[in-house]
């Protein structure tokens, strides 16, 4: 699951010494101020170096499901806790949302305008990351079906594509918002290997994840 593999992954790193103040399924907020909903449930949450970094973790969900489509009261702007002067940003960059298919662009609008009404009476630096787990070439090999196997090799090539063009879109509104103290991230758990580079996890950790 993305859970197991998230709580993997970040409590070996907190065993490294490198980030403090390890939380997972971190309730910030809600992301609207209507009565009634949830608060945005953000998988990973840890301190470092004086920085706060949300995660938002996939695993396979990128592989068999969709980008999700958000409720009606998104699109409605006075349900926004935002100055007057950003809410059509906003409300663009939920409607750019709806158009990706599988890297799920609308969950991650969703954890910001919740981080907004957490943070924006303060000056933390603040870092939202999209961590996913890109499908190897070994997971692929292990599939029996050759169709299944075109079909993730072409699905792995577009969430590729909508995560690049994810990123841009957003550090695009950050500044058209003034959004300074907040960075967005992309990152794939393949690459984040050196960050545990000598725990005695390590090895056990890049078999199950077929890394």
């Amino acid at each position: 699951s993305s859970t197991g593999l998230a709580v993997n992954y970040y409590l070996i790193l907190e065993e490294t010494g490198k980030i403090e103040d390890l939380e997972f399924e971190d309730k910030v907020e809600k992301p609207l101020k209507i009565k009634g909903g949830r608060k945005a449930n953000i998988d990973v949450s840890y301190k470092r170096e004086g920085k706060i970094v949300y995660v938002e973790s996939k695993f396979l969900e990128p592989y068999y499901s969709s980008n999700e489509t958000n409720r009606e009261a998104y699109f409605d702007t006075k349900n926004y806790d935002v100055p007057d002067s950003d809410k059509n940003a906003w409300y663009d960059l939920l409607t750019d949302a709806q158009k990706y298919k599988f890297y799920n662009f609308s969950q991650l609008c969703r954890h910001l305008m919740a981080i907004w009404r957490k943070h924006k009476n303060d000056e933390t630096s603040i870092v939202l990351q999209s961590v996913t787990w890109m499908m190897t070439d070994n997971f692929i090999n292990a599939i029996d079906c050759t169709s299944d196997k075109e079909n993730m090799i072409e699905r792995r090539k577009v969430i590729k594509e909508e995560a690049i063009k994810c990123k841009e879109r957003i550090d695009r509104f950050l500044i058209q918002i003034g959004w300074e103290n907040m960075t967005f991230e992309v990152l794939n758990y393949n690459n984040m290997l050196d960050e545990i580079a000598f725990s005695k996890h390590l090895e056990e950790f890049k078999k199950r994840y077929f890394l």
